[in-house]
């Protein structure tokens, strides 16, 4: 049986990769956005999609440096929707 924060950083990665990974099609198919802003809202979608990639080759290979890449997904996330919400609020 895995333990709560095993399943923890697998339910991170799953999510992450839910929202992420399939926004890169939404960006792209956007006819509103330029090309600037699809590269630049396609980069931020691909260091989560990467970075949740990293948790999961941790969890497989039951790497050491493994906790390390949960923290650094988490912080990321936590950061990058502080931001946003910070901008939802100003109405940005």
């Amino acid at each position: 049986m895995s333990s709560p924060r095993s399943r923890a950083s697998l339910a991170l990665v799953v999510v992450t990769v839910a929202i992420w990974t399939t926004r890169i099609g939404n960006i792209w198919g956007d006819a509103a956005l330029s090309d600037g802003e699809k590269w630049g809202r396609t980069a931020l979608a691909l260091s989560f999609t990467i970075l949740a990639v990293a948790v999961l080759v941790a969890r497989v290979r039951r790497a050491t440096w493994g906790p390390t890449a949960v923290l650094v997904l988490a912080g990321w996330t936590i950061g990058v929707w502080i931001t946003r919400s910070i901008g939802i609020a100003r109405g940005d």
